[in-house]
Order: structure tokens, then C-alpha cells, then sequence
């Protein structure tokens, strides 16, 4: 994937693709990775409960995660 932006949260990191996918890593005990799990991930992984949505813009804190899509969804 080519990479749009990248932030940083407390102990958790998201990725924005070109192409609008999301892919998150790192401790989830917050659910801040929106992958479902309240676990780590140490490998970037797709949050497919967004894969369907082309998101323009992201936005983190210390354990919590912000996405914008194309139709002005939070």
C-alpha cells in the first residue's frame, strides 16, 4: 500500500492509505485499532469494518482513534 498520512496515538498507530484504507497497530486495550478485539496487534492490519468507506482524514489521541470518510462520516 502506498501511504496517504500516518499518526500516532499513546501506544497506537494508524494508517491511511492513497486508496482511503485504514490499517492500525499497536495496543488495543481501549479499542482505539477498531479491529473488534481489545488486544494488541504488532503488524499493521486492515480495520475491514471500514474497507467499504473511502476515508479522507485521520485523527488520534492517546487511546482513541478518528476517522473521517468521503460522506462526511465520523
Amino acid at each position: 500500500y502506498i501511504v496517504k498520512d500516518f499518526k500516532c496515538g499513546g501506544y497506537h498507530s494508524v494508517i491511511l492509505t492513497i486508496e482511503g484504507l485504514i490499517y492500525t497497530f499497536g495496543h488495543g486495550f481501549h479499542g482505539q485499532l477498531g479491529i473488534g478485539k481489545i488486544k494488541n496487534i504488532f503488524r499493521p492490519k486492515l480495520v475491514s469494518s471500514l474497507k467499504n468507506k473511502i476515508i479522507m482524514r485521520v485523527a488520534v489521541g492517546w487511546s482513541h482513534t478518528l476517522v473521517l470518510s468521503e460522506s462526511n462520516y465520523l
